[in-house]
């Protein structure tokens, strides 16, 4: 939207999800969108790297950009994984801290799925 941009330079955090189940819209197309977001931070939020969130999800952020594609759901994904959604609710509302469960995605052959 027209008004993302907006609220980046003003310091609010964005995130934006998808399940990777979900065919409409896909996560590759929200994944896309949010790269697309045209702000000061883009080059950087393009060149992320995705980390693990455990076994919920991968996402990529930037300063206050955050997209996370989420394991296992499709297009309701509050419902279809509810501990997912619930973790990916407390970590944006608390300022999207990293915890220790996060890793690479380099390292997702050494992390049970």
């Amino acid at each position: 939207s027209s008004e993302v941009p907006a609220l980046l330079r003003g310091g609010m955090q964005v995130l934006t999800f998808n399940g990777d189940l979900d065919l409409i819209p896909n996560w590759k197309s929200g994944e896309y969108w949010t790269t697309n977001v045209t702000w000061s931070g883009q080059q950087n939020f393009v060149n992320a790297a995705y980390k693990l969130n455990g076994k919920y999800g991968a996402y990529k952020q930037y300063q206050n950009l955050i997209y996370y594609r989420v394991y296992n759901a499709g297009h309701l994904t509050n419902i279809e994984q509810p501990q997912a959604s619930l973790d990916m609710f407390v970590k944006f509302i608390n300022g999207w801290k990293l915890s220790h469960h996060d890793e690479s995605e380099n390292n997702m052959n050494t992390i049970e799925l």
